[in-house]
């Protein structure tokens, strides 16, 4: 059962004690443009806003059960400030992105919005009766070349034939005209989206089929879905902020013997010297990807710390980077959306809020809503207009990325016409997949994407800096676009990694890659292996043991584990034709 409760008042707000058995909640915050396209800084927010939105957010996890959902709505300054004033009194789960696509701004002299989103709590940190098995993206068709958008490379054995799975990145919102049947495949079917119509309406309400998908994620089996209209008649903008008149004088330091270097040493402690030198900044650009936390295998940094401990971390150099930016300069942070929420209330304090850029780097198959996006920040040190070179294009989201149908496209004019402006979601740059195309580091950047930044964000001969040096990646993009730079790094292996790839660039005008080593080569091949799999599901009715497979088809063990390191793995394709099968 679905109730709807429409908050106008403080008197409204108050039914809500009323509401004490739920499996979901919704609300739905009113969206304001000021709270998207004006910078912001903690000292031009609104009070009374504020207070209106803790009041929400006091009566709602009051009142949500132990084992419910709490989704909220809004605009990316509306749902950093709500997850504060949340202050870690419910499980923080995942912010979903919503591409408005071309609806809040159609041209802009700055980085246009075009997100919003959604925030996704529990109060018990358990997700595992969200129901991702009937919820899923639907398949769209390529609007240039008619295929699946989805390039599955010959793995179409493997798609699931009622849609792909959920990913925290929702940019299918368009309407759709019509569904064609895949050319490979004719019990997928293929929705043909109208690109020039988005679901969104120009007071920027949530679409019924965002409500509609939230619902089915969660189900009803425990209760009542709860949908929460907050109006703005309770609740105003947050950003208060008014355009001045008033200038800044920039300071141009020399840098020279701060160009293209690599400083061996703890980010910190080389800020901290240069803060004293330079108090009225140091850079034009600043960009920090710092470890996230997540246990990777760093060789000089333990990259696990507890949460309060990565918080006061970050919180420090963060503080450092912003002072060592000019006055017209710009901060961009990097991170997972967990810690982009505890980076944002920092920055808001000491810097203006610009954009949540949404990386949407291709989802990786696990939890229960694919992570597909890192957030990437993007603040200014003033709230003057920043640089921001424009003029960039990209596709839309209803072209495919076959190679094929990329050289048509080129080849065209008609789609080139197609291309979109770009914005504040980045779905074009995807993460380094492959071992050919990385360096001995855990977590290398793609060069497009800092290409991008470096190229949008700062002017020729301007000082780019990175404390996070890592493989030197920032530094190699700000000398192929004309920039200065300084990284710092901790770590005298990655240091030497760096300068080495620097070096390289400096010859060449590129890094240089090493060829491959070959692979063993296996008897079989991966699609034979997941086929046979299949077959072998569907006459047993459930996934075979990995002995029932060898014995079945007289395979070879150590064939398949030259494919497989792990030859259970192969298994798993069988759930796919048996759940197919029941679609």
């Amino acid at each position: 059962m679905t109730t709807k409760i429409k908050i106008n008042d403080i008197a409204s707000l108050e039914k809500l004690n009323v509401v004490n058995r739920n499996s979901g909640v919704f609300v739905e915050l009113p969206i304001y443009k000021d709270d998207l396209l004006n910078p912001y800084n903690d000292s031009v927010q609104n009070v009374k806003a504020i207070k209106s939105l803790k009041q929400i957010v006091e009566k709602v996890i009051h009142n949500l059960k132990d084992d419910a959902f709490l989704f909220v709505y809004g605009t990316p300054l509306q749902l950093i400030k709500f997850d504060e004033l949340v202050n870690k009194k419910i499980n923080f789960h995942y912010w979903i992105v919503l591409d408005t696509n071309n609806c809040i701004e159609k041209n802009s002299t700055q980085l246009k919005h075009s997100h919003v989103g959604i925030l996704l709590y529990s109060k018990n940190g358990s997700l595992s009766s969200l129901d991702v098995k009937n919820t899923r993206f639907p398949h769209i068709a390529c609007s240039a070349c008619n295929n699946n958008v989805k390039d599955w490379g010959g793995k179409k054995h493997l798609m699931n034939i009622n849609g792909t799975g959920l990913s925290d990145v929702w940019k299918d919102l368009f309407d759709i005209t019509g569904v064609r049947d895949d050319k490979i495949m004719s019990q997928i079917k293929l929705n043909i989206l109208n690109i020039e119509k988005s679901l969104f309406k120009e007071d920027m309400s949530c679409p019924n089929e965002v409500k509609s998908r939230v619902q089915q994620l969660v189900g009803n089996q425990n209760g009542e879905f709860i949908h929460i209209e907050v109006s703005k008649d309770y609740l105003n903008k947050i950003n208060n902020h008014k355009e001045t008149t008033t200038t800044f004088l920039i300071k141009n330091p020399s840098t020279n013997k701060f160009d293209n270097q690599v400083i061996l040493g703890d980010c910190i402690t080389e800020m901290e010297k240069l803060t004293k030198k330079y108090p009225d900044g140091l850079f034009d650009l600043v960009f920090a990807d710092p470890p996230y936390n997540l246990a990777k295998n760093y060789k000089e940094y333990d990259d696990e710390r507890s949460a309060i401990e990565y918080e006061k971390w970050c919180n420090t150099w963060i503080e450092l980077c912003v002072k060592l930016t000019k006055p017209s300069g710009s901060i961009f942070l990097l991170n997972i959306p967990k810690w982009g929420l505890s980076h944002a209330r920092t920055l808001n304090k000491i810097a203006y809020f610009r954009n949540w850029i949404v990386w949407d780097a291709l989802s990786t198959p696990k939890g229960k809503i694919m992570p597909a996006h890192y957030s990437l920040l993007y603040y200014t040190k003033s709230d003057k207009s920043p640089t921001f070179n424009n003029g960039l294009k990209i596709d839309p989201i209803s072209y495919c990325i076959r190679n094929t149908c990329q050289r048509t496209r080129s080849d065209n004019e008609s789609y080139l016409n197609d291309k979109i402006e770009i914005s504040d979601v980045w779905h074009d740059i995807h993460r380094i997949k492959h071992k050919k195309d990385r360096d001995d580091h855990p977590c290398q950047l793609p060069h497009k994407l800092m290409d991008r930044i470096i190229q949008m964000f700062s002017n020729t001969d301007e000082l780019v800096f990175d404390p996070f040096g890592g493989a030197g990646t920032t530094g190699i993009c700000a000398l192929k676009n004309g920039r200065k730079f300084l990284l710092t790094e901790v770590d005298p292996y990655y240091k030497k990694m760096s300068e080495k790839r620097i070096s390289e660039t400096l010859k060449t005008g590129d890094t240089i890659r090493l060829p491959s080593k070959k692979m063993i080569r296996s008897k079989y091949t991966k699609k034979f292996l997941e086929t046979k799999v299949q077959e072998l599901s569907l006459t047993l009715n459930r996934k075979p043991t990995l002995n029932e497979f060898v014995d079945k088809y007289r395979l070879e063990l150590g064939e398949i584990e030259k494919i497989y390191p792990e030859p259970n793995r192969v298994l798993k394709a069988g759930r796919i034709s048996l759940l197919n099968r029941t679609i």
